[in-house]
């Protein structure tokens, strides 16, 4: 990519991410993405008044090298003249990657809200977004988990990045000299992702498709746009009771829809009443989708993934358990 910064910006014009004179929450975490980011954001300040306050987590688990991360972004921070601020976790002993992502997002929202701030800037990238639709797609997600990254989330997260490749990152930073860190649990494929990243796509490169990455993130953006048009145009057929915290519905106005609004429903209301449709794997809303359309006489119940489903003649209701 001949100019990462005109192509940023050309993201934004596209895309609507910020706007001149707006506050940005830049989460950075001292590696080659978001410290390219973090160069390329402080040039746009410049052009476009904007104000830049970078956030970085460091969870302790990687001994020096995560004081050393957090010493590199508060140096580059400070040499932009940009406000650092770091959340340190010294009592972390282990964990998950969304348990982790979770604290990382809830510090940056608090920052955002701190600040009185417009949008929170990560550096996912193309790759990422390969990465990402590869991973849900083993993981038997469906079309909302297929949808991938956006450039802007309901949660005011942009990613000016996703049409950047990995590639692209390391070679700005190279030209320009840019500091950074690697982080050496990327290395360990006992992470599904790092699996993916480190075997399953360059394998995919190098047997199929050598543009396997465009090809991946691009159908994640289809799926996205496909998704975002169904989801406007869904009927809600269901009542939200939220006291009670259930879902109940007619077995005769969900047989109405086709089957795919009959999924996209169950997942819009499985996420309504669980915060995300994470682990629900198709299987699960086909038996759902099984149990409302069976003619049997008698009252049925299905329980799975934290979720109960009761029907009892023509009314269905849905809650958590």
């Amino acid at each position: 990519m001949k100019n990462l910064v005109k192509n940023v910006q050309n993201n934004n014009f596209l895309q609507k991410m910020w706007q001149n004179g707006d506050t940005i929450i830049l989460g950075v975490s001292g590696g080659p993405d978001s410290m390219c980011l973090l160069d390329v954001m402080a040039r746009i300040a410049k052009k476009e008044s904007l104000t830049i306050v970078v956030a970085h987590v460091n969870y302790g688990l990687r001994g020096e090298d995560s004081i050393a991360d957090q010493i590199l972004v508060e140096r580059v921070a400070q040499r932009h003249g940009f406000v650092c601020e770091v959340k340190e976790y010294l009592d972390i002993q282990k964990g998950s990657e969304s348990q982790w992502r979770k604290m990382r997002y809830d510090f940056f929202e608090k920052m955002r809200k701190k600040y009185e701030a417009q949008v929170i800037a990560v550096a996912h990238n193309k790759n990422d977004q390969a990465e990402t639709l590869l991973l849900r797609l083993l993981r038997g997600s469906g079309l909302v988990g297929l949808s991938g990254m956006r450039w802007r989330s309901k949660n005011d997260v942009i990613r000016p990045f996703l049409n950047v490749s990995r590639a692209d990152v390391l070679s700005y930073c190279e030209k320009h000299a840019l500091s950074y860190n690697l982080d050496k649990t990327n290395d360990d494929n006992v992470y599904t992702r790092n699996n993916i990243r480190n075997n399953l796509l360059p394998y995919l490169e190098k047997e199929f498709n050598p543009r396997i990455v465009d090809v991946l993130a691009n159908s994640a953006t289809t799926i996205a746009d496909d998704y975002a048009m169904l989801r406007k145009n869904i009927v809600v057929f269901w009542n939200y009771i939220e006291k009670k915290e259930k879902i109940i519905f007619s077995v005769q106005k969900f047989l109405k829809n086709d089957v795919s609004m009959q999924r996209l429903s169950l997942r819009i209301m499985i996420k309504i009443l669980r915060g995300t449709t994470k682990n629900i794997e198709r299987g699960v809303v086909e038996e759902m989708r099984k149990m409302i359309a069976s003619t049997k006489g008698k009252n049925q119940e299905f329980v799975g993934k934290d979720l109960k489903m009761l029907k009892k003649g023509d009314t269905v209701e849905l809650m958590c358990l």
